[in-house]
């Protein structure tokens, strides 16, 4: 039912160039299923899933955010933890990604006195955006997957995984720069289908399509790939 969805939403957008789009994204979701969203958590975890998400996805980061909920009392307690704490709690997560989310509960504890994200909820997409680059503790991309996330707006992160997925399936030019292929991906699926994509392409670009020897021969999605493992 999801492969059927996403395939009707991109295929409705009226985008040119859809439907190779939405074939990518579909074939993504018999590979590895829909991710599962957490949007019942609170929002302050779903900021800090989006940051985790950027390593391998959402699935992935939905599994950190509950090992880091089972060691940790709250968030204020993980900002104030040792790093090496933090990477005895989820040894799979790289020390920068845990030192980003540090960086980003310090940042937010020092501009407004605490934890709360709910100034950041009532903010026009814009001015959530400028709330966030002022903590200086996210990079572009970071940012905007937290407004996708986190609140629900329309953006698409320019992921790593999401421009290699998409050179590799030939759906952007080989030599694309990570904001050329979120820019052609972003008007080539419907806008309900970022979240879905940029999930799945990382998922997939750290489990199968990495940058350096990727496992092509367990590739799941290896029919539409144009690279066939030479790039």
């Amino acid at each position: 039912m999801a492969i059927a969805a996403a395939e009707k939403a991109t295929a409705q957008s009226g985008a040119k160039g859809s439907r190779p789009w939405a074939a990518a994204l579909a074939a993504l979701l018999r590979a590895y299923g829909a991710p599962r969203r957490a949007d019942g958590r609170k929002k302050l975890d779903l900021v800090m899933l989006a940051v985790l998400a950027e390593e391998r996805g959402e699935r992935t980061a939905n599994r950190w955010l509950e090992e880091l909920s089972r060691r940790f009392v709250d968030w204020n307690e993980v900002r104030v933890a040792r790093l090496r704490d933090l990477a005895a709690a989820v040894p799979e997560v790289p020390a920068k990604r845990l030192g980003k989310l540090q960086a980003l509960l310090q940042g937010m504890y020092e501009l407004i006195g605490g934890l709360d994200v709910n100034p950041l909820l009532a903010m026009k997409p814009s001015e959530a955006r400028a709330w966030l680059t002022r903590l200086e503790a996210l990079d572009r991309e970071e940012v905007e997957a937290v407004l996708m996330i986190a609140l629900g707006v329309p953006t698409l992160p320019a992921g790593e995984g999401l421009a290699r997925v998409a050179r590799r399936f030939g759906l952007v030019p080989r030599k694309a720069t990570r904001v050329q292929s979120q820019r052609l991906a972003a008007k080539g699926l419907a806008p309900e289908s970022y979240r879905e994509f940029y999930s799945l392409a990382g998922e997939h670009g750290a489990a199968r399509c990495r940058e350096a020897r990727p496992d092509c021969g367990r590739c799941q999605v290896r029919p539409l790939c144009r690279s066939r493992g030479r790039w």
